[in-house]
């Protein structure tokens, strides 16, 4: 009995730090967000999707990855298709640059 119990234990404490990382990256319901690419598009067409999903330019990421403005539920329906995940962005996470410069 003793095994089983430690098992559950150490189930439900990865349970727990699996949600807390889902809700430190996913983005809230509307503002920036970071476009991250993980199929082999590469970023390509990432601006114009996004343009085109209502969002709005805000950067470049340190890593390349575009920063938006827009609404989640858009974004999703737009991006999940072409493999771009939007996760939720802050200022010291991205190093955002200003988007006349990306």
């Amino acid at each position: 009995m003793g095994t089983r119990t430690y098992f559950r234990s150490i189930a439900q404490m990865l349970g727990v730090i699996i949600l807390l990382v889902l809700l430190t990256v996913m983005p809230s319901q509307r503002g920036t967000m970071l476009l991250w690419p993980i199929g082999s598009q590469n970023g390509k067409g990432v601006a114009a999707i996004a343009i085109a999903a209502g969002a709005v330019l805000v950067g470049r990421s340190a890593n390349g990855a575009l920063i938006v403005q827009g609404e989640r539920a858009r974004l999703l329906q737009a991006m999940l298709p072409h493999a771009i995940i939007p996760l939720a962005a802050s200022t010291g996470f991205c190093g955002s640059e200003p988007a006349g410069e990306a």
